[in-house]
Parts: structure tokens; C-alpha cells; sequence
């Protein structure tokens, strides 16, 4: 074949090694500020169910080498063959900052913060996102509906650590990261749920979905954890749903 290339000549592409680092609280005090609408034990298995949403999506990404969550030891039978766990009870940007040099030490090229609180990512978002990251020198960030939190956050190795997560961690990171030089790209706003507000906005995404598509199976393809919790709560509770109280 005149011309033809072997294939054994041609170089695989070459993925870059990002590790997804997940912080998890599901402790007494995890998810306070929806203490109005839910009980701590409806917070805690809220947690565990959004935990399980994310970490499946991250488990299919394949963009992600693999993944350390990192604070509590999950409940129920979260993960997968990517997963690993690192207990800590330290604070959340010190927890972060010994996980990321976890990572590093381990060959990763650079990581990306997940947060466990955004049941809505979809796949298809986070290989956009993790595809502009691959290879990147610059950070990338995808800040909360608010433009306020931190929702994704990649960083490669070289561009050093600088989690300032808290109060306006969106604006926070992005000057933290340009003191340093270090180009930062802004992504599409990926929803969290951390005020009653957020839990409200979830709800009507989902009622959306449903009022097209109506209560079918393909309701729990979109549905898994979560987003199917509070489905059956609100067909459940219907009427305490809608006026704000929900109580387990």
C-alpha cells in the first residue's frame, strides 16, 4: 500500500492526568443553611445522594484519571473503581491543599475541584470543561448559579495551589490565581444547592423535565440520587412540598 502509514507509527494521543478531588461533609453541621426546609437527617441523606450523583458522573468522565474525596468518609455505597478516600477533619481549604499534594505526588498533572452539591452536572458539561482544561496552563473555574462559589475548578500543577474557598470564592480565585500570573478561563455557572433558594431552583428544573417528559423510566435515567429523592418527596408530600416543608 504505497503511501500508507503503519499504524504502530502513529502516536496514541495522549490524555492529560487530572485528578477530581471531591470535598464531603455529611456531619452535623454539613449543609446548616437548608435547615429551614430540611431536618439534619433529610440534610444528611441529601448529601449522600448528591455526593452519589456527582461521583457518577466523574466515575464516567473520561477526562478523570481518578478521584479522592476528601473530609468524610462517605455513607452508603458511594463510588466506584476510580474513587479513593482520604479522611480529614481539617478545614476545607486545608483539606483541599493536602489532597491536591496528594494527587501531585502521585503523578497528577492537575486537579479539579469538585464540589459534592451539584446533582444537575451533566457529562457532557464536564468533558467541555475538562476537554478546554486538558493540557491547559491556564486555571479554569465554573462559578455557582450566584456567581459567588466555586463550583469546578481545575488547576494544573505548575499554576501552584491557592483555594480560597468561602465567602465569594468565584472572584477570590480568580484574583488569587492572576496575583500569581497564572491566565485564569471562566466557564458557564454550574448550579449548587446550598440555600433553600438553590433547593427551590432544583426542584423547578426538575419539574420542568417532568411536566415535558411525564413520570417514566426516563425520569430516573435523568433522576439518579438526588434529583429521584426529591422526586418522591414531592409526589409523596406533595402540598408540604410546595409550601416550603419539608421534613423527614
Amino acid at each position: 500500500m504505497d503511501g500508507a502509514v503503519p499504524t504502530e507509527s502513529m502516536p496514541a494521543e495522549r490524555m492529560t492526568r487530572i485528578t477530581a478531588i471531591v470535598p464531603y461533609r455529611e456531619n452535623p453541621a454539613g449543609k446548616s443553611r437548608l435547615a429551614p426546609l430540611l431536618t439534619h437527617d433529610a440534610r444528611r441523606r441529601l448529601a449522600q445522594a448528591m455526593l452519589a450523583d456527582v461521583l457518577a458522573v466523574l466515575e464516567g468522565a473520561r477526562g478523570i484519571e481518578s478521584i479522592l474525596l476528601v473530609g468524610d468518609a462517605p455513607g452508603g455505597s458511594s463510588g466506584g473503581s476510580k474513587l479513593s478516600v482520604l479522611v480529614s477533619d481539617a478545614a476545607l481549604n486545608s483539606a483541599l491543599e493536602l489532597a491536591a499534594a496528594r494527587a501531585f505526588e502521585a503523578g497528577a498533572e492537575a486537579v479539579c475541584i469538585v464540589h459534592a452539591d451539584a446533582p444537575l452536572l451533566g457529562a457532557a458539561e464536564l468533558d467541555e470543561f475538562l476537554s478546554a482544561a486538558a493540557g491547559s496552563d491556564a486555571v479554569h473555574i465554573a462559578p455557582c448559579e450566584r456567581d459567588e462559589g466555586t463550583t469546578l475548578l481545575c488547576v494544573p500543577r505548575a499554576a501552584g495551589i491557592a483555594f480560597a474557598y468561602g465567602a465569594d470564592s468565584f472572584q477570590r480565585h480568580r484574583a488569587a490565581y492572576a496575583a500569581r500570573g497564572v491566565a485564569v478561563e471562566v466557564h458557564g455557572r454550574v448550579p449548587d444547592v446550598d440555600l433553600p433558594a438553590d433547593l427551590t431552583a432544583l426542584r423547578e428544573a426538575l419539574q420542568r423535565f417532568v411536566s415535558v417528559r411525564g413520570w417514566s423510566s426516563q425520569v430516573d435515567v435523568l433522576a439518579r440520587g438526588a434529583t429521584r429523592a426529591l422526586l418522591d418527596a414531592y409526589r409523596q408530600y406533595g402540598e408540604d412540598y410546595d409550601a416550603g416543608r419539608i421534613v423527614y
